[in-house]
């Protein structure tokens, strides 16, 4: 139980600096849940925890977009101005 309990801390602050800086779980949590648990258990956790955040975010921020233009702007177009000719 003991153990659980520290997983789940473990994970709960790897995921609030996510949250914060948009990376970096797996930086804070395979190396400190390596402590308490083996590699083998550790890896597929945080991977399949990142897995399904990065999914459930993109989904947010796809419903997001605004205007018909946004569904293909590519990442430098969505900091320019509307007028400011593309590179894409």
């Amino acid at each position: 139980m003991a153990d659980m309990l520290l997983v789940l801390c473990i994970l709960m602050s790897a995921y609030f600096i996510r949250g914060i800086t948009g990376f970096g779980s797996a930086l804070i949590a395979v190396p400190m849940l390596a402590l308490s648990q083996p590699l083998q258990f550790a890896v597929p956790l945080v991977l399949a925890l990142d897995f399904t955040a990065s999914l459930i975010l993109g989904g947010t921020t796809r419903r997001k977009r605004i205007g018909p233009r946004s569904r293909y702007c590519c990442p430098s177009e969505c900091w320019a101005p509307a007028s400011a000719p593309t590179a894409c």
